[in-house]
């Protein structure tokens, strides 16, 4: 539940994701903490929560797999030089 909250939400999750779920910050820290059973509807939720997190990223990695290729493409692209490394100790 916590990892849940982290991938979505970052450090600072429970009250994004209490708003996501429609409950108050209290009731999710009783979740988190052990407290209280996170009922199974919730598990539902994150689901659909988590789908669509999803299917943003994919989208958006799509979207940037095509522009680097754009830009590879381009006469103005040159990469990088890649620093050599010396010998390892």
């Amino acid at each position: 539940f916590i990892q849940v909250g982290e991938a979505l939400y970052g450090a600072h999750w429970r009250e994004q994701m209490a708003a996501a779920l429609g409950v108050n910050r209290r009731t999710l820290h009783r979740w988190s903490s052990g407290a209280n059973a996170i009922p199974d509807r919730v598990t539902g939720l994150l689901l659909g929560i988590v789908g669509r997190k999803v299917a943003l990223l994919s989208g958006l990695c799509n979207y940037l797999d095509a522009a680097w290729l754009d830009i590879q493409q381009s006469p103005r692209y040159a990469p990088t030089p890649q620093k050599e490394k010396g010998p390892q100790a």
